[in-house]
């Protein structure tokens, strides 16, 4: 169990790291080194110069041990160079790349903040997915798949201490979504947490 914090306001933080978020930034040496290489991996492997579309999965799952778990809510488009319907931008995948690396070696925390959240909801909940005995034995794997709904929010809100790390998380889920967006996922999660500094650095 992490160590208690002092109450804060996620609106409040001045430390979200550009990481997470969709500014441009520093990519650090030892990840731009580990991407650079897989990138010139696979083109060795496969003889050819450029990583395509119809590729970049499984290349994401060979080269760089992205989990599915994560891959789940990866757009693979968005990697694509301008202008074409098949050519993944070196450049997007360099950054989209460290984000994912960086996620990866931060599986263990996120998912640990994430069952605490599921755990407290898991019965009497409004959506089908969460209801008591939806999960059990190997469905567990499963849970990054849900969905967190306002309601279910309001009712954890409602449920625990303020003083938990758990209704910590459940402000910050909050105030992430900003009124856009009627429900929170796994991959949301994940980057509010390292927005606010609950993850580490790629090492």
């Amino acid at each position: 169990m992490p160590p208690k914090r002092n109450k804060t306001h996620i609106s409040e933080s001045k430390a979200f790291s550009p990481l997470y978020t969709d500014q441009k930034f520093n990519i650090p040496q030892q990840l731009d080194d580990k991407l650079l290489d897989s990138f010139t991996l696979f083109g060795e492997d496969n003889n050819t110069e450029d990583l395509l579309l119809k590729d970049l999965g499984q290349f994401l799952r060979t080269y760089l041990k992205i989990p599915d778990k994560l891959l789940f809510f990866v757009n693979l488009e968005d990697f694509l160079m301008d202008g074409t319907d098949d050519i993944v931008d070196f450049e997007k995948y360099l950054y989209k790349g460290t984000l994912l690396l960086t996620l990866t070696e931060n599986l263990p925390i996120i998912d640990m903040y994430w069952d605490l959240l599921i755990d407290n909801l898991q019965s009497e909940s409004p959506h089908n997915v969460l209801k008591k005995g939806k999960y059990d034995g190997t469905a567990d794997a499963e849970k990054y798949k849900i969905k967190l709904y306002i309601d279910d929010l309001s009712k954890l809100m409602k449920n625990l201490n303020d003083e938990t790390p758990t209704s910590f998380l459940m402000e910050m889920l909050i105030v992430s979504n900003n009124g856009m967006k009627v429900y929170t996922d796994y991959f949301d999660f994940a980057l509010i947490l390292g927005r606010i500094g609950e993850l580490k650095e790629f090492t």
